[in-house]
């Protein structure tokens, strides 16, 4: 009888270790080549479709760089493909089949151009001027037939222009539609026949209200858009906007004040930009600078990556610098699970270049994003859009957050408080990554399992010195007793 409880007993717990998505988790950073991603968040560096990943830079000498993974994005699976040529701040989607669209700002005359690849950029067409003036930071998107790239003009003359094309790239429509008369850093969005296009933008109107976000739309595919309306609630950059099926998904960097740590504020609409729903923030640091956010949408689930460091934006020297997902389960996106740690190598945002982030439906999420050499860094969570686990219960935590905004509708104009709940029973190791051991602040004396990727329990530690005689890598705590969720730690060199 003994025996058979002790069967029962290894039986659930070999159930727990390898529930699926459990343990799922980001694997160990790839360096891909010497190259650095785009300097624009409304650009996309990386594109996914079933088992490929495409991801794009650009070399020290100017030429963009197009790498591809048939292997689900796999350590040494990638290879070098034909450069469309040289360039800055591409930004790339991925088609049908292996139809790559890719926009870009020419290095020589500074206008935003076109180019296209029908075999996964083993070829590319000719370069199609976009821009009639130079312009710089493209964002582009695909619906159907219809291509859309939006740029911001070069200073002195400012402002946020669009161009489509009706038939996949082949040929561009006459007329550049000017979105704003002022504004940079623009980002795109359009799905299903591209009918809603839904732009966003930073920057400060003519009357000098301040650096904001703004959001305008087109009902009529792109011919004309609303006028531009402020979506923050303080002083904010860096907008990247997604939208599927009627959400639409916007996120920006706040900028609170000298000072005042930067937070990633989200917001979204669930009735094609009419009617926009609370502001929530998704981080919560109060020493460290949270910046440079995109999205990936897959079906109902949103993917966010973003970097957070110690200082500002211009530091004298670089700082250790880390990417984190996020990702919510609700189709309205008014949840969301614990900030996953994507990177091991720190990323360069001294030289501002956002992490890209990726999806496959039901799959893996992909994130790109520079380090300091500079060289483009991979990783993936093979089964990241597979399995996410429930939310976490709201009430009172210490530092992980679990966010969630009012579900109260606020009109287009309307400028509403940011609500915020803050995880139970989460745990946040200091530092992490780790060098020598982490600890577990305010819960040093408790014991904790570790365990390594595989689900296989390395160690028993007190929460003081967790993590000290094991291998640098990627491993998950849990509290011993307690149903909380697993947190990733990385040891590092």
């Amino acid at each position: 009888m003994k025996k058979a409880w002790m069967v029962l007993l290894v039986s659930a717990l070999l159930a727990l270790l390898w529930t699926p998505g459990l343990f799922a988790a980001w694997e160990n950073d790839q360096i891909l080549t010497s190259a650095n991603t785009s300097e624009s968040n409304g650009a996309w560096c990386i594109a996914d479709v079933l088992n490929k990943v495409y991801v794009v830079g650009v070399d020290p000498n100017g030429n963009i760089k197009v790498l591809r993974s048939t292997n689900y994005g796999q350590a040494n699976s990638w290879t070098l493909r034909t450069s469309p040529g040289p360039g800055l701040n591409p930004s790339v989607v991925v088609a049908a089949g292996d139809t790559l669209h890719i926009a870009y700002q020419n290095n020589t005359d500074g206008k935003i151009y076109y180019q296209r690849s029908t075999d996964g950029g083993g070829t590319w067409g000719l370069p199609q001027m976009v821009s009639s003036s130079a312009g710089c930071n493209p964002s582009m998107c695909v619906a159907g037939a219809n291509v859309s790239v939006l740029w911001n003009l070069q200073p002195p003359d400012g402002g946020i222009c669009y161009r489509r094309s009706t038939n996949s790239g082949s040929t561009w429509v006459l007329s550049i539609k000017n979105v704003s008369s002022w504004g940079a850093h623009p980002s795109v969005a359009s799905f299903g026949g591209g009918q809603i296009v839904h732009v966003a933008w930073d920057g400060t109107p003519p009357d000098g209200d301040g650096v904001h976000v703004w959001y305008s739309r087109s009902t009529d595919y792109g011919q004309t858009f609303s006028a531009g309306v402020a979506k923050d609630l303080d002083a904010a950059t860096s907008p990247n906007i997604k939208y599927r099926g009627g959400y639409v998904h916007l996120v920006w960097e706040s900028q609170p004040g000298t000072g005042i740590p930067t937070q990633i504020i989200y917001r979204r609409s669930t009735n094609d930009g009419v009617i926009w729903q609370s502001p929530v923030a998704l981080t919560n640091s109060t020493t460290l600078y949270n910046i440079q956010p995109n999205l990936a949408v897959s079906g109902s689930r949103v993917h966010l990556v973003w970097i957070r460091h110690t200082l500002g934006y211009g530091d004298a020297i670089p700082q250790p610098n880390w990417v984190f997902h996020r990702s919510t389960t609700d189709p309205s996106g008014s949840s969301w699970n614990l900030e996953e740690l994507v990177s091991t190598s720190p990323a360069d945002v001294y030289q501002y270049y956002p992490p890209s982030v990726g999806v496959v439906t039901g799959g893996r999420v992909d994130a790109v994003w520079t380090n300091y050499s500079p060289s483009l860094i991979y990783n993936r969570d093979p089964t990241g859009d597979q399995v996410v686990g429930p939310p976490p219960p709201s009430g009172p935590g210490n530092g992980s957050t679990w966010l969630a905004d009012s579900l109260s509708a606020s009109g287009v104009e309307e400028k509403t408080p940011v609500t915020s709940q803050v995880l139970t029973g989460s745990l946040k190791a200091f530092p992490n990554p780790f060098v020598s051991s982490a600890s577990v602040p305010g819960r040093e004396a408790e014991r904790f399992a570790l365990y390594d990727v595989s689900g296989r329990q390395v160690g028993t530690y007190l929460g003081s010195r967790i993590g000290a005689d094991v291998r640098p890598g990627i491993y998950f705590l849990k509290l011993e007793g307690k149903n909380t969720a697993p947190l990733r730690i990385v040891k590092v060199k």
